[in-house]
């Protein structure tokens, strides 16, 4: 976003990690070390739907991080619960977390490419 005017400057697909009604859901974002954590409530009609996940972007590239390259495609932290409700924490020792329906998710911040 251009911070002069508010346009946007560019965009990254998050569509395929939506659920049944196509739309993603974001919700909060933390930067930490040139990564953008983007929780994804995956809601249908307000509702948390199977599961919810956190997008982690690399900022400089524009891209998804791929967390899971072992799995075909580009896969997200796929969170223990539903409804990502919370402000991210960026916690001591290279770990963020955040809070959920029924608790909380953490997870680290290194290690994927």
């Amino acid at each position: 976003m251009n911070p002069q005017t508010g346009a946007p400057l560019d965009s990254i697909p998050l569509g395929g990690f939506a659920d049944a009604d196509g739309i993603p859901e974001a919700y909060r974002m933390l930067a930490h070390d040139g990564r953008v954590y983007l929780s994804l409530q995956r809601l249908t009609n307000f509702a948390p739907s199977e599961y919810s996940l956190v997008a982690v972007i690399d900022a400089a590239a524009d891209t998804v991080v791929d967390v899971d390259p072992s799995t075909p495609g580009v896969q997200c932290i796929r969170l223990t619960g539903t409804n990502p409700n919370s402000d991210f924490a960026s916690m001591r020792r290279g770990a963020c977390c955040c809070s959920e329906r029924p608790g909380a998710t953490a997870w680290p911040t290194a290690g994927w490419r």
